[in-house]
């Protein structure tokens, strides 16, 4: 430590009256002494070179808490279908790129809740823990009804909240100014010898520390904001994907329940004809032998449709809601995909993305503060010293001091901050490819499955319709005999079954590239 100075100030030998004068004047440089920071605050006058800017106060202001990068203005911009809502977080993300890829999509503001919670100090309870009990019941649920439900009462949601208001929390702390000290001392007692000493000292902040330090914490709050938005869709992805996976048991169900009754009157059918002598024993064997395999698959299907509704339910964070069936369109159409618009969507807009762009500004920013460090703050004391005696002295004390960055100058420091801003760039472009290649892994699943879908609505469908209909006019003519006519029912029906897999897998498909494009509306 330096002593820029420190000196002792004597107070004239006098009457009492100017005594409590000069008591009074020491008092008031002291109350002055501990306002000194924001003073200087307050009245920093424009830059005057390098000296100043090296010696001049940091602010610390509560706007540093809510300041937002800088990089996030006017961006806007459209999807296809889907209203230009994009600042909203519960809106979705738009897939037309802007003429600056770089730049951070709009933070996403915290959840609606957010108003119970603006206050960092808050205790309260969110709805997902204190509302649960008083569920609306009702028999059917739709795609909707069971997203309203997770948005509201999912944990993830509530603890990826939390986050942000702990990220606000270390912003707000970041860019307070260090508390003033008081201290009081007897270098000596005896009897008139006595001296007692009083002192209030303030640390100065030079180089503007509070302020990027605040605008590093922020940074950080606006990452725990898209890190909240990331766990919305990951649990609206999860929800809508087992949603249509029990949409397809649901069909599934009644489909095999029709095959089971034909697989039963077929067998009930040949066991006449062979009691009359116009059938054989093995074509009974193979019958029962279907009518058991289709009873197995039903059984099955029932297991899964059930263990389904009920996964939907913790999917939702309601155990207690109770689904009786799902609403919804198998046969319905999602959202036309293309391959380049899923990657630069994916690379540009996810959160994934948006938070490694924020980490380098965030490796800036502390770089930046690594940098300063090395400059030196002043600790500022003033005090007051009564030598009891005959008679009394009393003696005004004032001291500067500083460290001087003689040999610690950060250096290492520093160093780790660069390569951690090195990191952090390669870490934007490692996320940018990983969330290419997932788009395109998502899309080769989804264009598969919708050619098959297509190829069975357009073609094999229509054929097995038409085979049913030329058995049902045979049979109505006395062409041929009623298994016939079974066999043309179940092979439609087995062809159903078919086409309810394909089509479970394209809505699975689909609600993964819709998770991963951040898409609001679904389907």
């Amino acid at each position: 430590m330096l002593n820029v100075f420190t000196k002792k100030l004597p107070l004239r030998r006098c009457g009492l009256a100017q005594v409590r004068r000069q008591k009074c004047v020491v008092l008031t440089s002291l109350i002055l002494l501990q306002f000194l920071p924001l003073i200087a605050v307050a009245s920093e006058p424009a830059p005057k070179g390098k000296l100043w800017r090296w010696l001049k106060p940091a602010r610390a202001t509560s706007e540093a808490a809510q300041t937002q990068p800088a990089e996030n203005h006017d961006h806007k911009v459209a999807t296809q279908g889907v209203s230009e809502e994009a600042v909203q977080p519960l809106q979705q993300v738009s897939l037309e790129m802007p003429a600056d890829t770089s730049r951070v999509p709009p933070v996403p503001p915290a959840p609606d809740e957010a108003a119970a919670y603006k206050d960092v100090t808050s205790y309260e309870i969110s709805p997902g823990t204190a509302e649960i009990a008083v569920l609306p019941q009702q028999n059917v649920y739709s795609l909707e009804d069971l997203s309203t439900f997770a948005e509201m009462y999912h944990p993830r949601l509530t603890t990826a909240f939390r986050k942000i208001q702990s990220a606000q929390g270390a912003t707000v702390q970041a860019g307070l100014y260090p508390n003033p000290r008081i201290s009081a001392s007897s270098p000596q007692i005896d009897g008139n010898q006595s001296q007692y000493n009083g002192f209030i000292s303030q640390e100065i902040v030079t180089a503007r520390k509070l302020k990027i330090s605040a605008a590093a914490a922020q940074t950080a709050v606006t990452q725990a904001q898209y890190e909240w938005q990331q766990e919305r869709f990951i649990v609206l992805t999860e929800l809508r994907q087992k949603y249509y996976a029990v949409l397809a048991a649901q069909k599934r169900t009644r489909i095999l329940e029709e095959l089971v009754s034909i697989a039963t009157r077929s067998l009930e059918i040949s066991e006449r004809l062979f009691k009359a002598g116009e059938g054989a024993k093995s074509d009974i064997l193979l019958l029962d032998i279907e009518r058991r395999r289709s009873e197995v698959a039903l059984q099955n299907a029932q297991t899964i449709y059930n263990v389904g509704k009920k996964q939907l339910t913790l999917l939702v964070a309601c155990p207690a809601l109770n689904i009786q069936s799902v609403s919804g369109d198998l046969n319905a159409e999602a959202r036309n995909y293309q391959l380049d618009e899923i990657q630069v969507a994916a690379a540009n807009f996810h959160p994934q993305a948006s938070i490694a762009r924020l980490e380098i500004e965030r490796m800036s920013r502390l770089l930046q503060r690594a940098r300063v460090e090395p400059v030196p703050n002043f600790d500022v004391m003033g005090g007051y010293q009564r030598q009891i005696g005959v008679p009394a002295e009393n003696q005004g004390l004032f001291q500067v001091t500083m460290s001087v960055p003689l040999w610690n100058q950060n250096q290492g420091n520093i160093s780790s901050a660069e390569a951690s801003l090195s990191g952090a760039r390669a870490d934007l472009q490692k996320t940018e490819l990983e969330l290419s290649n997932l788009a395109a892994q998502a899309y080769a699943t989804y264009e598969t499955s919708r050619q098959l879908v297509e190829k069975y609505h357009t073609e094999i469908l229509p054929q097995a319709r038409e085979t049913l209909a030329i058995s049902q006019t045979l049979y109505a003519q006395g062409q041929i005999d009623f298994l016939r006519l079974l066999q043309s029912q179940r092979t439609l029906l087995e062809t159903e079954l078919a086409s309810i897999e394909a089509q479970e897998q394209y809505w699975i498909s689909a609600a993964g590239i819709a998770g991963l494009l951040q898409e609001n509306q679904f389907p």
